[in-house]
């Protein structure tokens, strides 16, 4: 099982390839966990 808390990037660190470095990061331990399918929960915190 692969369990990703939250993962925002602050937004004065926007834009700078953060957020696709930990999406690249977490799907990377997702395949190597063999996993096919992963549930997404999407928060608004504004």
């Amino acid at each position: 099982m692969c369990i990703v808390g939250y993962n925002g990037v602050a937004r004065n660190h926007q834009g700078l390839g953060i957020g696709s470095a930990m999406l690249d990061f977490v799907l990377s331990a997702i395949r190597a966990e063999g996993m096919e399918y992963a549930g997404v929960i999407v928060a608004d915190n504004e």
